[in-house]
């Protein structure tokens, strides 16, 4: 039988983020060697074992279920990587609570030999957070650096947005089953990343998005990590779970100041008072590791349409998001002020949904209210779109939930 449905026999056994795997590899070889020790000796013993906290819980899984998972992992192209794999990342292994599988979708990219950093921020950016996320994701996977982030919108997809922007390494780390619907309003996004990186989860195919998988998922974005990036958290953010867990794996942890009366900015000043590092622009970050910012004459247009679908895989020379050195000299004197001024807005690639809620708004900010009222659209969905419409600089939001064109 399949090595890999042991491994994802004992997964199911130990349950998500344990700190039993160590443990177990130190007496026995493999989750086979051990299966085959609960069979042919613990079953046939009356006698207490010492592993008996963890065979009360084999008779709760079936091989034949783990079976189905490597079916079902199959069929949506998932790569299952055990911890004993050649390309489980080192990172990984060094945490006391490693996964024992990986699912993966797309191609790994070399985690223990490239300067990784994961951004991560508050769901309900403002513009000046996802201008920042934009920024600082743009900016180092110009230079090399591989991005990580969760997925969720807000401060996450701008930083999977900028990465694909930039045609560089991006790695999705996910608090679901790959294939599970989680904001499916990013499933494009989840896409093209798996075209030009990876998505990673250590959840099987169809496992839900239940709140209590975050934290979990949080160690693995922290531990993949060199320097781990919070652009914008509230005091009580689920990314100051993933500033923490850095710290305690010895990471550096940065984090950019804001607003000291704005909420969304109280988690990160709050990190920089009690020792943080300040991260004012992205060759902050690269100088602490003592690299160069590379492409340090462009000038970063976060307005530009960030065109996903069309995005070409790593290494492609002629991509349509590249920006070309003719374009980032002559703009590069115009501040994301006045080029907003003399932006033609390209609505042909928007969704219908969005383009209907871009049709309500004028230069007078409208209520998110009146928004959902006059489109008859969710408000989970309204806002999905109206950040898209934010980070394409096609819009502004304003204090109260307000929205106008810019």
């Amino acid at each position: 039988m399949n090595e890999k449905i042991y491994w994802i026999w004992l997964q199911q056994i130990l349950g998500y983020g344990n700190r039993y795997l160590h443990t177990i590899l130190e007496h026995f070889k493999s989750p086979l060697q051990l299966y085959e020790y609960y069979v042919n000796t613990y079953l046939t013993k009356k006698s207490i074992d010492k592993y008996d906290k963890i065979f009360k819980k084999f008779n709760s899984v079936n091989l034949s279920d783990c079976e189905k998972i490597v079916v079902n992992a199959e069929k949506d192209n998932q790569k299952i990587i055990p911890f004993n794999h050649p390309d489980y990342p080192q990172k990984l292994k060094n945490l006391i609570n490693p996964p024992c599988v990986l699912y993966v979708k797309g191609v790994l990219p070399d985690f223990d030999n490239n300067l990784c950093v994961t951004i991560v921020g508050t769901r309900h950016a403002t513009s000046y957070g996802m201008n920042m996320a934009f920024d600082f994701a743009y900016t180092l996977s110009k230079s090399e650096a591989i991005i990580i982030s969760g997925g969720a919108v807000g401060i996450d997809i701008t930083a999977h947005k900028a990465t694909l922007r930039a045609n560089g390494n991006g790695v999705c780390v996910l608090g679901c089953g790959i294939d599970y619907p989680y904001l499916e309003e990013n499933k494009p996004i989840r896409q093209q990343i798996s075209l030009n990186g990876a998505l990673i989860s250590e959840f099987p195919p169809g496992y839900m998005a239940l709140g209590r998988n975050f934290p979990v998922r949080n160690r693995i974005m922290a531990a993949l990590a060199d320097a781990v990036l919070v652009v914008e958290a509230g005091k009580r953010s689920g990314s100051l779970i993933t500033a923490h867990l850095a710290l305690d794996q010895g990471k550096e942890v940065f984090a950019v100041p804001g607003n000291i009366n704005s909420y969304y900015s109280r988690g990160t000043n709050e990190m920089i008072r009690d020792g943080a590092k300040v991260a004012l622009e992205p060759d902050d970050i690269l100088y602490d590791f003592s690299l160069e910012i590379k492409n340090n004459n462009v000038k970063i247009n976060h307005y530009n349409k960030i065109n996903v679908s069309n995005t070409k895989p790593v290494n492609s020379t002629n991509s349509q998001l590249d920006l070309s050195n003719q374009q980032d000299t002559q703009n590069n004197n115009i501040t994301s002020d006045n080029f907003s001024q003399n932006l033609i807005p390209d609505l042909s690639e928007l969704d219908d949904q969005t383009r209907k809620i871009y049709s309500f708004i004028t230069t007078n900010p409208i209520m998110l209210e009146e928004i959902v009222d006059k489109t008859n659209i969710k408000v989970q969905n309204v806002l999905s779109s109206l950040t898209e419409l934010e980070i394409l600089g096609l819009i502004k939001s304003y204090p109260g939930k307000r929205f106008g064109l810019l």
